[in-house]
């Protein structure tokens, strides 16, 4: 056994005691002694027109970048490469060098003809050509059910083509200080613009073409806005009169702001929040009083008190929020738990505990399975979201789940001897199917709409 292995081996038997509380079940992690990767490649590949598209990184066959830069040769240039076709077709798109700390990410545009890639330089890529467009400098969202990028800089906020032409700045007449973002259908964008107080901020209603529709609100210290997922209202973070911050909604086509978060809550600049995709509640974790559930209303339904990191995600079809909840102590990592609850608070479920990391998961479903990946064991499991069952192990030597396809199956890849697939299955494990074989790791991936 590895010096590594055996050490973490010890780590993770000491903590088991202080995982959580009497009943909670544990699942640990399976430490072999050096174990080779999986040795089963799912062959013969089936060619079907239903593959998916998708970007990747790995590392480029030039390691070790500018030494000056990096001198203990961290590797730093990476190849963006892209899955398409029914002969699953890989194709490099582009080399760049970036930090290993930096956050690459790709998203793509709805038709699925470019890729926006954010690492080093903003570009974007039009897949069918491999063209590279320079962007400017900014914080990027493609238009939903478009084609257009909404870009927000320090000298303003702007819309453009997907290949960075046709660019039209967003209230030019007003502050730089402006920040912008699609509506979830497209058509509109809701704009702030700093006021000529400092402190308050002012809230526009745009059609797509960047045009005002009218002024919704004006803000103090406006934090975190975001559009509620039916486009009929906006929530953001702000104080209220006692100078305690809260979560508002206000409807764009006019009212009163209302808060959806009670005061116990206790909300700080530490937060986080998502709205269930029917826009009827609202889930949000701020540090340290916890995880809350409200009604789009404002009424609390479900508070779990910790401390602790916790990731949400809602189902698909909005009845349940999934979360997982991870111990530290000392600073030191001790536990994670996967949990569900319906959307309305009730049958809060501990899924499963692991001593290791499981932050990586998605539902596998609408509602009724969620898919996880054991960051040490590299193993993937499933369990059902309802509770009552251990998790089910569907792959091994796993380094990465990256998503689902349209027809619901899962992606992910596995390390196989010494080589890397980009496999499909769904979470039953049926149908499994390698789409390709890599050389090398993927770091991070993208699934195409």
């Amino acid at each position: 056994m590895s010096y590594r292995r055996r050490y973490l081996a010890l780590a993770m038997a000491g903590v088991s005691a202080l995982a959580l509380g009497a009943g909670a079940r544990t699942f640990a992690a399976p430490v072999a002694d050096d174990a080779a990767p999986a040795s089963t490649v799912y062959l013969p590949m089936v060619r079907t027109a239903a593959v998916p598209t998708m970007a990747f990184i790995t590392m480029s066959d030039n390691q070790f970048g500018d030494q000056a830069r990096n001198p203990i040769h961290i590797p730093t240039y990476y190849d963006v490469s892209v899955l398409s076709g029914p002969d699953h077709t890989v194709q490099k798109v582009l080399t760049q060098q970036a930090d290993l700390t930096d956050s690459w990410w790709g998203t793509w545009s709805s038709d699925r003809s470019y890729l926006f890639n954010n690492a080093n330089a903003p570009s974007s890529v039009n897949i069918a050509s491999t063209t590279v467009y320079t962007l400017p400098s900014g914080i990027y969202n493609w238009q939903p059910r478009g084609s257009r990028l909404l870009y927000t800089a320090d000298n303003g906020a702007f819309i453009s083509n997907a290949d960075g032409s046709g660019v039209v700045q967003l209230l030019p007449e007003m502050t730089s200080q402006t920040r912008a973002w699609w509506s979830p259908d497209g058509t509109k964008i809701l704009a702030s613009v700093k006021a000529n107080d400092s402190a308050k901020t002012d809230c526009y209603l745009l059609d797509a073409n960047g045009t005002m529709i009218k002024k919704i609100t004006t803000v103090s210290n406006l934090y975190y806005p975001q559009w509620t997922p039916d486009g009929r209202k906006i929530s953001y973070l702000s104080p209220d009169e006692n100078a305690q911050y809260r979560l508002w909604v206000q409807a764009v086509d006019g009212g009163e702001a209302k808060p959806l978060s009670p005061l116990d809550a206790e909300l700080g600049l530490a937060v986080t929040y998502t709205w269930s995709p029917d826009s009827r509640y609202i889930a949000y974790n701020s540090y340290p009083t916890g995880l809350w559930i409200s009604n789009a209303d404002g009424a609390a339904l479900y508070h779990m008190s910790t401390a602790d990191s916790i990731y949400l995600q809602w189902s698909p079809n909005g009845s349940k929020l999934a979360y997982t909840v991870t111990v530290y102590n000392s600073g030191k990592f001790v536990s994670s738990a996967l949990w569900s609850v319906n959307a309305d608070g009730t049958s809060p479920q501990q899924l499963a505990t692991h001593l290791e990391d499981i932050t990586n998961y998605l539902w596998a479903d609408d509602s009724s399975t969620l898919v996880y990946r054991g960051d040490f064991s590299h193993t993937l499991f499933t369990i059902p979201s309802a509770g009552g069952a251990a998790p089910t192990t569907i792959g091994q030597s796993v380094m990465l789940l990256m998503g689902r396809d349209s027809d619901g199956s899962l992606l992910f890849s596995r390390q196989v001897g010494e080589q890397y697939t980009i496999t499909r299955s769904f979470a039953d494990g049926s149908k499994a199917e390698d789409l390709a074989l890599l050389d090398r790791p993927i770091q991070r991936a993208s699934v195409a709409p």
